[in-house]
């Protein structure tokens, strides 16, 4: 998703990504408050709609892991520090 709309949104997919930003001192303090809440309103709001349209499914775009969870951590960390890397 990063490659993907990371030229039009800045990447700030979700709360983590804006706080690591912001961490880096690449994204200015006043902004992360406002990008947070955007981000889980946006988020609540997606929620809604899938619930409302599919009640019968209850974890419609839930996150499962495949594998343990300590095969999830190490998958998301190695994917996470890619788009990291200084380009």
């Amino acid at each position: 998703m990063i490659y993907t709309v990371g030229d039009i949104s800045g990447a700030h997919l979700n709360p983590a990504v804006t706080l690591g930003f912001w961490t880096a001192r690449r994204f200015p303090g006043r902004e992360v408050g406002p990008y947070i809440v955007s981000q889980v309103t946006g988020a609540l709001i997606a929620s809604g709609l899938l619930c409302l349209l599919f009640p019968q499914n209850k974890f419609l775009g839930a996150t499962l892991p495949a594998g343990s969870e300590l095969q999830s951590f190490i998958l998301e960390f190695v994917l996470t520090s890619f788009s990291c890397s200084p380009s």
